[in-house]
């Protein structure tokens, strides 16, 4: 990618990786739907503005 140009990607598709230990370290992990902890810490681990800033400042590429 040259010089300048913007990375412009859509952020709302994407997923975090969430492990095991995550789901079992929540209050109340026993009492929750393994679906309804995944989406919880999903929402928590995301910050989709801030990932839209990074990917539309421009890329700089340097060989050695």
């Amino acid at each position: 990618m040259p010089y300048g140009v913007a990375r412009c990607r859509e952020v709302s598709a994407t997923s975090v990786a969430i492990e095991e230990h995550a789901i079992a370290g929540l209050k109340f992990s026993a009492c929750l739907p393994r679906d309804l902890a995944l989406d919880m810490l999903r929402t928590r681990l995301c910050d989709y503005p801030a990932v839209q800033y990074i990917l539309r400042q421009p890329v700089r590429s340097v060989a050695v």
